[in-house]
């Protein structure tokens, strides 16, 4: 290592709570970040590029599956098809 990153590597806190807090509070302004890019995105769209874009979403609908072993059957949600 350089003697810069020897350096920083003191300033670094080794709290785990401290480190946990850092953590979601990155994850939080990068969600934050992501979302108002997004945003943007879709507000510049046309008419056209809007219609697009929702018929390209994918719609999920619920599937029955049956275990045969258990004899439980459950209902999964699953992408089953554009619109």
């Amino acid at each position: 290592m350089e003697g810069d990153e020897l350096d920083l590597i003191d300033l670094i806190d080794t709290d785990p709570i401290l480190q946990a807090d850092e953590a979601i509070m990155k994850f939080e302004i990068r969600e934050r970040r992501m979302l108002l890019r997004i945003k943007r995105l879709t507000n510049g769209l046309t008419e056209k590029e809007r219609r697009i874009l929702y018929e390209l979403k994918s719609v999920k609908e619920a599937v029955t599956v049956h275990d045969e072993k258990s004899g439980l059957t459950r209902r999964f949600p699953s992408r089953a098809r554009s619109w």
